[in-house]
This record gives structure tokens, sequence and C-alpha cells, in this order.
């Protein structure tokens, strides 16, 4: 039975209250997942993302949230993976796509705004549905650090840094008390490591059950680097 009054039985209509019942409930589907976040810094980004494991049995380091798109773009998936990695997949084809038309890497920016305008396009039609993930775009272009965030509306914004997920409050409570107009990359990193730390203490899963990856683009005087960083091997200093 439809919740919305009959608004919700598609993201064609909007309600006599201008909502879109669809894209509210895409949303929510991201708030009941891990969480994703990320920082852009001063020399690059830095994103992490909690992983639940459906079983124990799943290898290790064959179940990611974070994916590397280009050489000098990678993308975060909060929210339902599927959904994000057809996003991810987007977001390959248009690297691709303008690599072989102009034969120079495409701007980050132009290609959050290609998957933007795909997120948005199933908010306009009954016989799609939005989709249940917000997805981070980041990355280095032109020697600048860039980071987007796209929602299940195809909204696209630039961050110093944001959160999704079920643990999005308490992420972006300690993202909030950082210096994000300085912070440099080794410094984010061990900040990102902390908050991870706080988001694993407050989770409700087994251990046996829970994850964690985090990937860092770096500016290298005129190059970019790429690496995903042991998260389990970052050392975070004791405060007072």
């Amino acid at each position: 039975m439809s919740s919305g009054g009959g608004f919700d039985l598609s993201c064609g209509i909007l309600s006599t209250d201008g909502r879109i019942y669809q894209v509210e409930y895409a949303s929510k589907a991201v708030d009941d997942q891990e969480t994703v976040l990320g920082i852009r810094c001063s020399d690059g980004i830095v994103l992490a993302s909690e992983i639940r494991l459906p079983t124990k049995h799943v290898v290790e380091g064959t179940h990611h949230r974070l994916f590397l798109v280009d050489d000098h773009i990678i993308m975060g998936c909060a929210g339902l993976l599927f959904d994000g990695k057809a996003l991810v997949a987007r977001a390959r084809e248009e690297c691709s796509n303008h690599r072989a038309q102009s034969e120079v890497e495409p701007g980050i920016r132009a290609i959050a705004d290609k998957v933007a305008m795909e997120v948005h396009s199933h908010t306009l039609h009954g016989v799609y549905r939005p989709y249940g993930s917000v997805v981070f775009i980041a990355g280095v272009y032109k020697g600048k650090p860039e980071l987007y965030c796209i929602n299940p509306s195809g909204a696209n914004l630039g961050y110093f840094a944001n959160a999704a997920g079920d643990g999005r409050q308490l992420a972006k409570t300690e993202l909030e008390r950082l210096n994000l107009a300085d912070i440099d990359v080794d410094t984010a990193v061990v900040e990102m490591k902390r908050i991870m730390d706080l988001l694993k203490e407050d989770a409700t899963i087994p251990e046996e059950f829970y994850s964690r990856e985090m990937m860092v683009v770096r500016r290298v005087e005129d190059a970019v680097d790429i690496e995903r960083v042991d998260i389990e091997g970052i050392e975070v200093p004791e405060t007072e």
C-alpha cells in the first residue's frame, strides 16, 4: 500500500507539497548503508569507506566501495552498491570517450556533471527508479584537487569534505572540527583513520563481518599518484 497518498507510485509525480517521494526513498536507502567519506586536501584527496561483508566467507579484497575511474579520478559509492557500480561504469565510459575524442585527460567536474545528468534522468520518467546511491567523484586535475558528491536527485556539489551513509552525522561532526582549508594528505589520512575508528566503535555488527578501505589521490610534482592505503596500518596519535 502506498504511504505517500499515491504520489510515490512513480518518480514522475510531484506531490501537492512539491516532493518527489521516490527520490526521498532512494535517499533513505543510502542512509541505511555503510558510511563513505571524503576530504579534499591541499595536495590531493582522501576517500574512505566502511565495508559490511554479507558473510565471513567473502574473500578479502573482493568487496569494495572505492574504485579507480581514470588515471587521476577515483569514486566512492554510498548506498546500494549495485547502483553505485553502475555509475562507476558510466563514469569510466565517459572518461574513455573523452580520451578517444580529444586525446587528453577529462576534467573531473565534466565527468561529475555527466554522471549527475544520468542520475537526474532517473528522476524524470516513471519507467525508471532513482539511483539509491550517493557517489563521490574525486581526483586531481591540472594540479588542483577536486571533490564532488552526487545525491539521488542528481544534485552535484563540490565539497571540502563530506560523508554519506548511516554514520554520516558522526563523521560530519568530526570533519567539521578539521582545518579543511589547509589540511594536507598526510594529515588527512591520519584524521580519516581516527574518524573511521569512531565509526567502528559505533558499529553494531560482529567484527568478522566488518572491514574498511581507503584510497588516496596525491599530486606529485607534475604527476598524479593513486593508491589503496592499508587503513589498519595507520597509527593515530593518542590525544590527551
